[in-house]
């Protein structure tokens, strides 16, 4: 059985968030615009994950016949 390819890894993002989210609370010379790269990086991978799983669930007509 082959593997889906995984573009959103909700873990990684929970951890890449959190890891930034305590760098702007503990280290005064973190630049808050990385954490805002973080936000739009996985914003965007969560899009791209959506448009696919909405591309596979497309539904098709099917027409009855009587």
């Amino acid at each position: 059985m082959a593997s889906k390819k995984k573009i959103f890894d909700s873990v990684q993002m929970v951890r890449e968030i959190r890891d930034a989210y305590y760098r702007i609370k503990s280290d005064p010379n973190y630049d808050r615009r990385e954490f805002e790269k973080i936000k739009k990086k996985w914003a965007h991978l969560l899009e791209q994950q959506e448009k696919i799983k909405a591309k596979k669930t497309i539904p098709t007509k099917r027409t009855e016949s009587k």
